[in-house]
């Protein structure tokens, strides 16, 4: 079973949207969240930034352009958009070190 399918399966009947292509989103998925009412996919925000770096590098560009490329991308196309309650959130990470 897959991620998208599990994530169905628990918020059945709920509005959810995932970012596509599976192939580079997918892995990136942390979980569901919710505010107020609302479900929602959560993403890694490094690992979707890391995904769509690789994915450039196997298209072809160098390493720090494939990145540039990618930062871009996702500012623009990805957080930049907002389609409803469902949309998408991600989350970034933080380490403390002690």
């Amino acid at each position: 079973m897959s991620i998208r399918d599990e994530i169905i399966g628990r918020l059945e009947g709920e509005e959810i949207i995932f970012y596509d292509p599976p192939e580079i989103f997918d892995a990136c998925i942390v979980g569901i969240a919710q505010r107020s009412h609302d479900f929602f996919v959560l993403y890694d925000y490094d690992a979707v930034i890391d995904a769509l770096t690789l994915d450039g590098i196997q298209s072809g560009t160098d390493a720090s352009e494939a990145r540039e490329e990618a930062m871009d991308h996702f500012g623009f196309n990805v957080v930049g958009g907002w389609y409803g309650r469902a949309t998408p959130a991600f989350v970034t990470r933080v380490k403390v070190d002690e």
